[in-house]
């Protein structure tokens, strides 16, 4: 398969394949603007390592901080014989972990722009009466969305145990 830069690529376009089509310029004799397609990666992987570099500080202080939450993810990991290069696949076998990772983000999002939504054909009533017509943008914060008494009681506690399915729940009272 050919993306429309004439790259041989199998699979589907990623950014880079949109980078190199959008920065094709009749201007410049080598059909891109390079400067464009530079500055459009160098944000990319800067955003990416930013939010990753915040998830991660976030994830190790609240195990630091909670000692035996730490250990029982260390138990979980050094149990599961894990290759040295680790596969997704085998992180799907995590459950502790993947709960920590969504505890640890729900508590503290490494993004703090608003979650934009467009309000659905049938409107959007409000409290007091008002409704909101189809695709008005909504939005609110993630640090107050995820603080909301749908996580339980204490939603301001590190409690990665809320994200794990209990032994007398079924499957849809844990989506729930």
């Amino acid at each position: 398969m050919y993306s429309s830069t004439g790259c041989s690529k199998d699979g589907p376009a990623d950014f880079l394949d949109h980078f190199l089509d959008s920065a094709q310029s009749n201007d410049d004799p080598s059909g891109y603007n390079f400067t464009l397609l530079i500055d459009w990666t160098l944000v990319n992987v800067m955003a990416g390592a930013d939010t990753t570099a915040i998830a991660l500080r976030t994830i190790l202080w609240f195990l630091l901080k909670d000692p035996s939450r730490k250990e029982k993810l260390l138990q979980e990991i050094h149990t599961a014989k894990l290759s040295v290069a680790v596969s997704w696949k085998q992180t799907q076998k995590l459950s502790y972990l993947d709960a920590c990772i969504k505890e640890a983000l729900r508590i503290c999002p490494a993004i703090g722009l608003s979650l934009e939504r467009k309000v659905l054909a049938a409107g959007l009533e409000m409290p007091d009466g008002y409704v909101l017509p189809k695709g008005t943008n909504v939005s609110k914060n993630a640090w107050v969305v995820n603080r909301q008494y749908v996580f339980g009681e204490n939603p301001d506690d590190f409690i990665p145990e809320r994200w794990l399915r209990q032994n007398n729940e079924s499957i849809e009272q844990h989506r729930d």
